[in-house]
């Protein structure tokens, strides 16, 4: 298993307490999980719990993780992968990796004799939540307890600050950041030199690794923050874009918004969210056409613009159905008011009613979205607002096709004019 060089302290250290800790992209949760399999593969008994504040957020990340590394390594042959419940066994010896989440603690207690633990995403628990994962770790060990530790530094004041970098004993901390992990893909390196142009307190935390306090708005709150296991089959849904493209060297972006509702459900759900940079109309346009062809869900397109813009724009459509042989889409033009709507939206966020994709804010390509969602204060307060301000106007756009109030209708698609002949 071949282990990054900044991280062989990682794997090395047999202190109780782990705490890897950094920048987005970094490997730290590579790391950690490569040291589990090293350890279950080499060492007897074990019985490993990992665990994050909500169950269902493991089977994505961590269990996927754990997968990804034993298929790369070619062993598959000699662990077992049970999905119901989460748990993976080695073979040769019978040791386990046991899966938890906090929000159900009655099965956190039936879980006993556990040798380590990995904690995820870290900075989603609460003091008391750790000091109750430490009791699990007990007894007289025949294999080093040590409980890891991995996290984002989101929050200064977080209780994992104060409790362990202030010389706490028996603690071993590990810092990195992207520039740490070779393997980190283009992406992370977009997205984290966007943040430092337009979000300095996500470029800190993220980029930097360093302690710091994300900017939280009053209208979308996190603990409102809600995602669904699947989209109904009832759901009609709108896209909506502003279409102003953005110059990448100034950290500008451009958001997407797919949003639909459910009457069975009485939701509305996310279906794409996309905030990027796109300084050329035919990129722009290749994302949102394909966005809008590939959904099975989307009834209609619409473009925030005046006059001007939507002839512009309606040249650009044009132009690019005719190179792509394509019929021209139906497109509405809305200019939305957005500090008077967003009451509208926010009173459904409040009650849980507005559903991202599972694990959206997990993904990188996905911060920058949700972080300007999170720390939205209105269009006055001057923070980046492109991503709010898509969901804002796609809600509302949803709502004026009144796909949002035909309850248990058919819904008409809606007209496509033919391709068109130059």
């Amino acid at each position: 298993m071949e282990i990054l060089k900044h991280f062989e302290p990682v794997i090395r250290t047999r202190l109780r307490y782990l705490l890897c800790y950094g920048g987005a992209g970094s490997g730290k949760s590579y790391s950690v999980a490569e040291k589990i399999i090293i350890r279950i593969t080499s060492e007897k008994p074990h019985k490993i719990l990992c665990v994050r504040k909500v169950y269902r957020t493991l089977k994505e990340s961590c269990f996927a993780l754990f997968k990804s590394i034993v298929y790369k390594e070619g062993l598959q042959d000699v662990f077992i992968f049970n999905t119901s419940p989460l748990e993976i066994t080695f073979i040769p010896n019978g040791n386990r990796i046991v899966f938890a989440g906090l929000d159900n603690p009655e099965k956190l207690k039936s879980i006993t004799d556990i040798t380590a633990i990995w904690i995820e995403e870290a900075t989603e628990l609460e003091a008391c939540d750790l000091d109750q994962l430490d009791l699990r770790l007990r007894g007289e060990p025949t294999v080093y307890h040590q409980i890891a530790i991995t996290f984002n530094p989101i929050d200064e004041l977080h209780f994992l600050r104060e409790r362990f970098f202030n010389k706490a004993e028996d603690t071993f901390l590990h810092h990195s950041t992207m520039l740490d992990n070779p393997k980190r893909g283009e992406k992370y390196d977009e997205v984290i030199g966007r943040f430092k142009i337009n979000n300095p307190s996500y470029y800190k935390v993220y980029g930097l690794g360093e302690w710091g306090t994300l900017a939280t708005g009053h209208i979308f709150t996190r603990d409102q923050y809600k995602e669904y296991d699947s989209i109904p089959d009832d759901l009609k849904s709108v896209l909506y874009c502003d279409p102003n493209l953005a110059i990448k060297a100034k950290g500008d972006t451009t958001a997407i918004t797919e949003i639909g509702y459910s009457p069975r459900s009485d939701a509305y759900y996310v279906v794409s969210a996309l905030c990027r940079s796109y300084s050329d109309s035919n990129e722009l346009l290749n994302t949102v056409l394909k966005l809008k062809q590939d959904s099975p869900y989307c009834l209609a397109l619409g473009f925030d613009g005046n006059v001007t813009q939507e002839s512009t724009w309606t040249n650009h459509v044009k132009s690019w159905c005719r190179i792509h042989e394509s019929p021209f889409p139906v497109i509405d033009y809305k200019r939305y008011a957005v500090d008077n709507l967003v009451k509208n939206i926010s009173l459904r966020w409040a009650e849980g009613k507005i559903l991202f994709p599972p694990m959206f804010r997990e993904q990188i390509q996905n911060r920058e979205y949700i972080g300007q969602v999170f720390a939205f204060e209105g269009k006055k307060a001057g923070n980046p607002d492109d991503a709010p301000d898509s969901l804002v106007c796609a809600f509302e756009f949803l709502n004026d096709r009144k796909y949002a109030t035909q309850k248990n209708k058919s819904f008409k698609q809606p007209d496509i004019e033919p391709a068109y002949s130059f």
